[in-house]
């Protein structure tokens, strides 16, 4: 297939107790008695305590909600000693912003305990582990030393015919699971620990003052983020005409210029009715955009073996999980600045409630049926719910009493963060361009976006009052949702 494995697996990793393991081309770290294997394209820090004792590394990029990516001094005013060590580093890890996995050792007060594998917000630095083997990895393919066990739960070949997804942490083999967005993951039992949220849900602001309030927070967060990212690496922005697009670009307005490449993609009609909306809101705030379409003289559209080889990296990369993004089949993201960082906007569509769609309009008055109807729709697999003793009703029974009392009302949300967002982060690590980080992976800002009703979000208000919050010169410009509708009603 002449496939380079270091290419392909460039942004992966693998976790393991097997030190003698070699895996080309990786840099290798020792952290008590776990071999960490990282990919040439993967951002890594080995964190220290005050006393120079290696205690984590952590995976990705990240802040702690400041202006400047976290360095190896992180911990560095913790002793290990100390009776508190390990709450505080839960406490460091929950103040992570950003695209990050961080593995930390126990403190030396209690060698007892396990090692923890805490993650992002959104668990976008999505991982996989094997508790067979010890083994955590980026995916399935760097997981496994065999070859994979079909899953009798979730079938792999519905997934492939698109008549269900992984859900509960499932993978397509029998054995391995995915990582769990709020959770730990314990290195000696290997199951996942939730440590968050672990206090009530705050407040909804005066309805007065949402947009205000959550606006002001949210370019904060952002702002930080890029400024942190973009002091070390280049950063591109998609900007389109979508919701969570534009808002982004709102958010991010007063530095949008430490932004290299602010572009959109065209392929076909209405990709092209995107990047028309994004050149519309980029001109609006002052900023360069480029368009990278298919049509341009100068794009040369790779031969049809390339696009084969790149249909053959992504399934190797991903493990089977999701489908190659159209930029990438057709050649455009080589036009991005080698080595960048893809800015995407991700976890901000949780400001509009989008996985409480198909629901009637008490969408607060949740029952424990209702919530059961709802993995129904994200599994697909209805019919194995039906039994009293089916593995993932079972599994979602366990789960949902690892929630919160004052959570459960929000149990969509919870739903969309803990198993949809690490099963649909596994895709990225076959994207091509660059590492792409993932805005709004920040728990105190998804706090303050779930602190408003459902209904506010669900109906798009709430990200229609922080635009106007933000940049109300963006207010008036439809998104391609509303203009794609307009060209239907033209039609008909």
């Amino acid at each position: 297939m002449n496939l380079d494995f270091t290419q392909v697996f460039a942004n992966q990793f693998v976790i393991t107790p097997n030190a003698a393991l070699d895996v080309p081309g990786f840099d290798r770290m020792m952290l008590g008695d776990w071999a960490v294997f990282v990919g040439p394209d993967l951002p890594h820090l080995r964190l220290s305590d005050r006393r120079g004792h290696a205690q984590a590394v952590l995976l990705g990029l990240a802040s702690d909600g400041g202006d400047t990516l976290i360095a190896q001094d992180y911990l560095a005013d913790l002793d290990r000693g100390d009776p508190g060590y390990d709450s505080a580093v839960r406490d460091r890890a929950e103040a992570l912003v950003g695209r990050w996995l961080l593995l930390a050792l126990p403190g030396g007060h209690a060698p007892d305990l396990p090692a923890r594998l805490y993650c992002d917000a959104g668990c976008t630095l999505s991982a996989v582990y094997d508790p067979t083997t010890r083994t955590v990895a980026s995916t399935l393919n760097m997981a496994l030393g065999r070859a994979p066990i079909p899953n009798p739960v979730i079938p792999p070949d519905r997934v492939q015919a698109g008549e269900a997804v992984y859900t509960l942490s499932q993978t397509p083999d029998a054995h391995v699971r995915l990582i769990r967005t709020n959770h730990y993951l314990d290195m000696t039992r290997f199951e996942p620990v939730r440590h968050w949220p672990r206090s009530p849900l705050p407040a909804c602001p005066d309805p007065q003052e949402v947009p205000n309030t959550i606006a002001q927070d949210m370019r904060r967060s952002l702002s930080n983020l890029v400024l942190a990212v973009g002091a070390r690496r280049n950063l591109v922005l998609g900007l389109s005409g979508g919701r969570d697009s534009r808002l982004m670009a709102a958010a991010l307005g007063p530095v949008l210029g430490r932004i290299r490449m602010v572009y959109g993609h065209a392929t076909n009609f209405m990709t092209r009715v995107d990047v028309m909306l994004g050149q519309r809101i980029a001109e609006t705030l002052k900023v360069p955009y480029r368009v990278l379409d298919t049509d341009d003289p100068d794009h040369v559209a790779p031969r049809p073996f390339a696009i084969r080889q790149a249909r053959r990296a992504f399934a190797i990369a991903t493990g089977g999980f999701g489908t190659i993004l159209t930029e990438d089949v057709l050649g455009l993201t080589r036009h991005l600045p080698p080595g960048a960082v893809l800015l995407r906007g991700g976890l901000l569509d949780i400001s509009r409630a989008v996985w409480w769609r198909g629901w009637p309009k008490r969408r607060t008055q949740l029952g424990t049926g209702e919530a059961e109807q709802m993995l129904n729709l994200v599994s697909g697999h209805a019919q194995m719910l039906n039994t009293a003793d089916s593995p993932l009703r079972t599994q979602y029974r366990a789960w949902r009493k690892t929630l919160p009392p004052d959570r459960l009302k929000l149990i969509h949300d919870y739903i969309f963060l803990e198993f949809f967002y690490p099963a649909s982060w596994q895709r990225y690590y076959g994207t091509q361009g660059g590492f792409c980080l993932c805005m709004g992976c920040d728990r105190a800002l998804i706090d303050a976006f779930l602190s408003v009703p459902v209904e506010t979000r669900f109906s798009a208000e709430l990200q229609q009052d922080l635009v106007r919050a933000l940049s109300p010169e963006l207010a008036d410009i439809p998104t391609h949702f509303e203009l794609r509708q307009h060209l239907r009603d033209m039609r008909s």
